[in-house]
């Protein structure tokens, strides 16, 4: 049964996340890399009072120097985002302590991957000694046990506490974070532009414009698409001409064969024409038909109804003798096959006979003939 007031869930970011990729496509790729240029991230670690600022490139790292969390480390990294535009274009990523967050990996029913944020949440008092309402947290398919209903997920969170204080602190020294990591363990080898987590949750997020990486989009696309016309152009005009051509043709060969159908359709309505007017002539005149009828039926006789179609007269009325009435009418040489067409019965106010009489009426040449003897 459709349940009509089941919430629709209507995101279209992920279309429009399609349809960029696929413009891309007609992008060269040096064209494509000079117009879009990866975002650099700015590593953020938070210590006990002051944070570490590092530049993440393409397969590198670049230490910009620890600042105090008060006043003076504030007007440093001012000097330094003044000295260094790109860095107000970065984007922003806090690396939390591995000894903040708590990560385990744990087996959950295979049927969990579908909703596998609601499950985590509903089980989180379960597998962790918080409740859900307590941390932030991200979970993440790592594995299918092959031959097995179950599958692999990571859990990594943190305590809102914990998070909310370091934001607040590096809100007010002037740094809103957009994702919110985990520094890698002693023994993990870990590309240091990588994110793997992001434990701050979509509402928190701060929205940023798009709109000049859009636009350097767009302008790739035209640029692509004015050299790909360069080619395709000519071609185009050619076979406009030959479509033309053709099209004139086509014209021709159509009036032809209008002409040719409005001579067939001029003979088939003579014909038509021809046809009716014997047919007509043959026919018999409905006015003999009442004529002759109003000739023979007894005066006493009285009809209430007359139906006259395809050469067969239908009557209905009362009268003394009914049955005398199909001798009367077989009599005249203009009516013939002369039959009730229902059952005779008695109207008890006039004591007379109700009758339905069927009459086939003749041609119209002996009808003529019996009228006008």
């Amino acid at each position: 049964m459709v349940k009509l007031d089941t919430e629709i869930n209507l995101d279209i970011r992920p279309f429009f996340h399609w349809w960029g990729n696929q413009l891309l496509i007609l992008v060269p790729a040096r064209v494509r890399d000079w117009l879009i240029h990866p975002r650099e991230r700015l590593i953020l670690s938070v210590q006990q009072d002051y944070v570490t600022l590092a530049l993440s490139g393409k397969q590198r790292l670049q230490q910009l120097g620890e600042f105090s969390l008060d006043e003076t480390g504030r007007e440093r990294r001012r000097q330094l985002f003044e000295s260094d535009l790109s860095l107000n274009e970065a984007e922003i990523v806090l690396r939390l302590s591995p000894h903040h967050v708590l990560r385990r990996v744990f087996a959950f029913p295979a049927a969990a991957a579908e909703n596998l944020d609601q499950v985590v949440a509903f089980e989180m008092d379960r597998l962790t000694p918080f409740k859900a309402e307590q941390v932030y947290y991200q979970a993440r398919l790592v594995a299918k046990n092959a031959g097995s209903d179950q599958i692999d997920v990571e859990l990594v969170l943190v305590l809102r506490d914990k998070l909310d204080d370091i934001l607040d602190r590096l809100s007010a020294w002037g740094l809103i974070p957009e994702v919110v990591d985990v520094q890698p363990d002693g023994d993990e080898d870990m590309n240091p532009s990588e994110v793997r987590y992001n434990l701050l949750p979509q509402p928190m997020r701060p929205k940023r414009s798009h709109w000049v990486k859009a636009l350097n989009l767009f302008l790739g696309v035209m640029l692509s698409l004015i050299v790909l016309l360069s080619f395709v152009m000519p071609i185009w005009f050619d076979r406009q001409w030959m479509l033309e051509l053709q099209g004139q043709v086509e014209e021709a060969e159509r009036t032809a064969k209008e002409v040719q159908s409005l001579k067939t359709d001029v003979d088939r309505r003579m014909r038509e024409s021809v046809f009716v007017l014997e047919k007509k002539q043959q026919a018999p005149i409905l006015i003999n038909v009442l004529n002759e009828l109003s000739r023979i039926i007894p005066d006493e006789t009285w009809l209430t109804s007359l139906q006259y179609k395809d050469r067969r007269v239908q009557i209905q009325g009362q009268s003394p003798s009914a049955s005398a009435l199909i001798e009367i009418i077989e009599a005249s040489p203009v009516f013939q096959q002369t039959r009730f067409v229902s059952p005779v019965t008695r109207d008890r106010k006039t004591k007379l006979e109700r009758f339905q009489i069927a009459i086939e009426v003749v041609n119209r040449g002996q009808l003529d003939q019996a009228t006008d003897g």
